[in-house]
């Protein structure tokens, strides 16, 4: 149950090449409308953000000159009179701001799509799901799960944690503060500068990551069929297992606080860090068909 609805400020646009008041077209005969809402905090400073579609794209921006949430949706359909019916509903519910497109009917058929595109400061916490399209963050803060059906998945400069899911793209983590969990089933994974624990896995792609200095690990990395590359920053300390079914392996540079344990055409073992410092967790990072390297951190300057 909605504890509060917001006062909606709403304006649908014709799109370039259709006259004022109507609907634009493209050759397979797909329409589609703009709304904008402006959404007040209300005294919530850093409320938590939750958007689902079916069909489209969701990007989420920062910016601490607004006062409020600016939410743009820019809804699609074959069907005029569904176009013409669908409303762009926000509201708080336990803190919560709640971003949805209500169809005719209660749902989304297909040739039905709305992407959305929300401005504003910084959300605490944030839940978005698509099942087709691209879902992207920046500059937001608490516990991030975003998930995509098919489409990639992006979250750059994020204070806290991360779980980034896609069925089928590539994910971007940089300068993630907290823990990272990614998971794609056909793309590969980047994750640079990731501050926490890390977890990442691609069944058709490369997996690349790279540590803060402040990050100490663990880190679990795998891929079914392409490379994985582990970066380590100067604070990481521990041990890791390298594997590969058909790749290579490689220890790339040096460290006085690393050692080479153990090494052979398809594995290695690694730990950096000395007595109780390198600890009973073990960081592991393995490929079905793929190389796998590990880089030493570089000794301070």
């Amino acid at each position: 149950m909605v504890a509060r609805m917001l006062a909606l400020v709403l304006s649908s646009s014709a799109l370039a090449g259709c006259a004022s008041g109507g609907w634009a077209q493209n050759a397979e005969a797909t329409q589609k409308k703009v709304l904008n809402a402006s959404v007040a905090f209300d005294g919530a400073q850093h409320p938590a953000l939750d958007v689902a579609e079916g069909n489209g794209a969701i990007k989420v921006v920062r910016d601490d000159t607004l006062g409020q949430a600016r939410i743009e949706a820019t809804i699609r359909s074959k069907d005029a009179k569904r176009l013409e019916a669908a409303r762009l509903t926000s509201a708080f519910e336990d803190g919560v701001l709640r971003v949805r497109v209500e169809w005719p009917g209660g749902k989304e058929i297909n040739g039905d799509a709305a992407s959305f595109v929300i401005t504003g400061p910084a959300f605490d916490g944030l839940t978005l799901e698509t099942g087709n399209g691209e879902i992207e963050i920046e500059g937001q803060s608490g516990a991030a799960k975003l998930k995509s059906g098919n489409g990639s998945v992006v979250a750059t400069a994020h204070r806290g944690e991360a779980e980034l899911r896609t069925g089928n793209g590539e994910i971007e983590a940089k300068e993630i503060t907290g823990r990272v969990f990614a998971d794609s089933g056909n793309g590969s994974v980047s994750i640079v500068a990731a501050g926490g624990e890390v977890t990442a896995r691609s069944d058709n792609g490369d997996v690349a990551i790279e540590l803060a200095d402040a990050c100490a690990g663990p880190v679990t990395a795998s891929s079914g069929m392409g490379d994985v590359a582990l970066t380590l920053g100067r604070g990481f300390r521990g041990a890791i297992d390298g594997s590969t079914g058909m790749g290579g392996v490689r220890v790339i540079g040096s460290s006085p606080a690393a050692r080479v344990v153990s090494r052979s055409n398809r594995a290695f073992n690694v730990e950096v860090g000395s007595g109780a410092e390198v600890g009973a967790e073990r960081s592991r990072v393995s490929s079905g068909m793929g190389s796998v390297s590990v880089r030493l951190a570089k000794p301070n300057a």
